[in-house]
């Protein structure tokens, strides 16, 4: 266990750039100006929880693990991102509510996409062993 956390916050979620679903690991991305000012950093296992547009008063929790960073293997600039974990959404929330369980690791630059989706991979397993799930 790296760090024992539990921070909350609400972001809205935003359009995204299609590479995490290019590589068959969907996100919902969430607008940077929601996120906690202090939050360092790295890669989280969290929960999240929102309501479906198609069944609104419906809340669901899922649990999920979230990117938040630069995208260095892509050169991309700093996005927060979170994967379900065994759930996909037909359409975005508006927002939703995150909670942050643990820091699984700092984000880390990689040789080429396949090296990425290993480290993905790999930090999907560690965010189910810290949930439970």
């Amino acid at each position: 266990m790296l760090y024992a956390l539990c921070i909350l916050f609400q972001a809205h979620v935003i359009p995204g750039s299609g590479l995490a679903k290019k590589q068959r690991v969907p996100t919902l991305n969430l607008s940077l100006g929601d996120v906690p000012t202090d939050l360092a950093e790295g890669i989280y296992a969290c929960r999240v929880s929102f309501e479906q547009p198609s069944q609104p008063a419906n809340q669901q929790t899922h649990n999920a693990v979230m990117h938040f960073g630069p995208r260095p293997v892509h050169d991309l600039p700093r996005s927060c991102e979170v994967h379900l974990l065994d759930q996909t959404v037909d359409a975005p929330p508006i927002s939703i509510d995150v909670e942050i369980i643990e820091r699984i690791r700092d984000v880390r630059s990689f040789e080429n996409a396949e090296a990425l989706k290993a480290a993905i991979e790999s930090d999907i397993a560690q965010a189910r062993a810290i949930l439970n799930c």
